[in-house]
């Protein structure tokens, strides 16, 4: 689920140089990549890798599997990458699981390809460092925003998928097509048995149109006030996962 709105093209189309944190030292810390979404989600990973000092990269892509292929392939041709995380919140298909709840994806596939496996030595050394988080995940990769209890539902079904994002197979495909070493973790921001305001029509080329967005939110004010109440609760946790992550701490 995306959280907060890009102003324009030309912001996405800088921000994967934009956005990189600090001096990367490829021989320190479990992962020296993060891509994360635009909006709230990078603006939190910034602030965790920020005051951990890490020295990881930050890289924010844009919404959508086109968006996240193409930051991502820049990125690759623009620096050297060894271990990567792509993280964010995403949207829960399997209905025991919580919003809030760290998700690590063992695979993850999209709508029309296989599913592609994420690498398990990073996965197990990640899962080690944060707080009860929720492992072996299959997930999904949606061409849009799922918005409704029933489609969750179905999507569920038809998969067997536990959650669901719209960036996270065509960042690891891209990754892993490049030898980089890869892991996914996301934050549940959306229960399964939650409705969504249809925030699809507020997505215009990869970003998120605000006065859309506003209006979408105004349409449905009751699946609105669900999704920022446990879109916030994502993004506080997110971002202490990601300050466990940069720290090095383990349980």
């Amino acid at each position: 689920m995306p959280c907060v709105p890009a102003t324009s093209s030309a912001r996405y189309a800088r921000s994967w140089e934009s956005n990189t944190v600090g001096p990367v030292l490829r021989s320190a810390g479990v992962v020296d990549t993060i891509f994360v979404p635009e909006g709230l989600e990078a603006r939190v990973v910034r602030d965790a890798v920020e005051a951990a000092g890490a020295p990881i990269s930050v890289i924010a892509m844009g919404i959508g599997p086109e968006r996240a292929a193409e930051v991502v392939s820049r990125a690759l041709y623009g620096s050297r990458i060894e271990r990567a995380l792509v993280t964010g919140v995403c949207g829960l298909l399997a209905p025991h699981f919580h919003p809030g709840e760290a998700l690590l994806y063992a695979d993850v596939r999209s709508e029309t390809d296989p599913s592609a496996a994420t690498d398990r030595n990073l996965t197990t050394t990640l899962a080690s460092m944060l707080s009860r988080p929720r492992s072996g995940i299959r997930a999904l990769s949606w061409s849009r925003v799922v918005t409704s209890a029933r489609e969750k539902g179905q999507l569920a079904g038809r998969y067997d998928a536990d959650a669901v994002d719209m960036e996270s197979y065509a960042a690891l495909s891209v990754l892993r097509g490049a030898g980089v070493t890869t892991a996914v973790m996301r934050v549940g921001s959306d229960a399964a048995g939650d409705d969504l305001p249809e925030v699809n029509r507020a997505l215009v080329n990869g970003v998120l149109d605000g006065p859309r967005l506003a209006f979408a939110m105004l349409r449905a004010p009751r699946e609105a006030a669900g999704m920022a109440w446990h879109g916030m609760l994502a993004l506080m946790r997110l971002k202490n996962a990601v300050s466990r992550i940069a720290r090095g701490r383990t349980r």
